[in-house]
């Protein structure tokens, strides 16, 4: 983590570094005191544990349930007890294997950086053989290596921890991308305007503004109905663009014409029901693109 990383979580200079330090130390102590022969996954609660210590094994769980091998060399990997096959949630193949310590290893061609197909057939059910060959299976006898399937970056971040424990995901299901189209969301950083502005728009896109019908959508319990035209639903396009009120907005400010611009695409948003005002905030992002260039 980066020391810049600090203003967010609200420390600041020396503050964030004596933080992270006392981090590390508990580290040290959790290890010396509870796992000094094992790895953090394979500890125990043991006899008389610390309160800090009970909550970090109360959430072991949720990362063992999450987590997966990357294959490296494959030389730590069990065939039957680790997570190793690309799927969600993660899990260990099934077949008819008379050694239970084999190692994934042992699957691959000896000398080669490939799977060992009569080896697969013979040991794995035809589900997981196509799973394997999925694999690639890198050139360099690096050490097999545990992520987390659930994010791109293949880091644990707390938003996905969330996802995945408030979510029971079986292997068909797929991660549902955040609202929003990308693309968008990343000229919109782009455009020299006030933060503020961008960060409005942003949560426009995301759909993270807190209108009447997203907090709904989070079990609140309030009357989804526009309070100020009381005629439609309170969404993020409704507040922005279609409610009466902000019809009279828009025609008292400079941006009275929205049409295709450079922002925008045929396929762009379709299905996506949060993303607000459509083809509208591009069409924003154009004009503001326009006043730009004209100053």
């Amino acid at each position: 983590m980066k020391m810049a990383v600090g203003r967010y979580l609200g420390f600041h200079g020396n503050d964030y570094l004596f933080q992270r330090m006392k981090v590390g130390w508990a580290s040290r102590i959790f290890i010396g005191r509870y796992h000094r022969s094992s790895t953090f996954l394979e500890s125990l609660c043991g006899g008389s544990p610390s309160y800090g210590w009970r909550s970090v094994q109360a959430g072991k769980d949720l990362l063992k349930k999450g987590l997966r091998i990357r294959l490296g060399n494959g030389k730590d990997t069990n065939v039957l007890l680790d997570h190793w096959l690309p799927v969600l949630p993660p899990r260990a193949a099934n077949g008819i294997i008379r050694d239970l310590d084999m190692r994934v290893e042992e699957l691959c061609n000896q000398g080669r950086r490939e799977w060992d197909l009569e080896k697969l057939n013979q040991i794995l059910t035809p589900e997981d053989v196509a799973l394997a060959r999925s694999i690639k299976l890198s050139n360099y006898a690096n050490e097999d290596v545990i992520i987390w399937p659930y994010t791109t970056n293949s880091k644990y971040s707390v938003k996905s921890g969330y996802w995945v424990a408030t979510h029971n995901v079986e292997d068909h299901e797929k991660i549902i991308p955040p609202p929003g189209n990308l693309e968008v969301k990343k000229a919109i950083w782009k455009l020299h305007i006030p933060p503020k502005i961008q960060h409005f728009l942003w949560k426009a896109v995301a759909g993270a503004i807190p209108t009447a019908e997203r907090l709904c959508s989070r079990t609140v319990s309030i009357d989804p109905i526009c309070p100020r035209c009381c005629l439609q639903e309170e969404t993020i396009n409704h507040v922005l663009f279609d409610c009466v009120h902000a019809n009279s907005v828009w025609r008292c400010s400079g941006f009275t014409q929205f049409g295709r611009g450079k922002h925008q695409n045929n396929d762009q948003n379709k299905g996506d029901e949060h993303f607000a005002g459509g083809e509208m905030i591009p069409s924003v992002l154009d004009k503001l693109d326009d006043m730009e260039s004209t100053e």
